[in-house]
């Protein structure tokens, strides 16, 4: 059940950022330096963290008051507050 409220969230974020052909805009990919996101997979989901760092293959995030570093391929999801 969890799986498909997670999967029910994903499609209505992507159809938040469709264009007016129907694709998902450019805006989907963006990752912004010091903007607040929240992970909606993996071991952090729910979890509200703010991306300090952005390198080639790595993303430095504050989450929690402790800053940590993330691959940038993880399967971990998240998306802009």
């Amino acid at each position: 059940r969890q799986s498909q409220e997670e999967i029910k969230k994903f499609i209505s974020y992507c159809k938040k950022l469709e264009n007016k052909e129907g694709y998902i805009s450019k805006s989907f990919f963006e990752i912004n330096l010091n903007s607040k996101y929240e992970f909606f997979s993996g071991p952090f989901v729910k979890k509200i963290f703010e991306i300090v760092k952005l390198q080639k293959n790595k993303i430095t995030i504050l989450m929690n008051g402790i800053n940590t570093t993330i691959d940038r391929k993880s399967n971990n999801l998240f998306r802009p507050l």
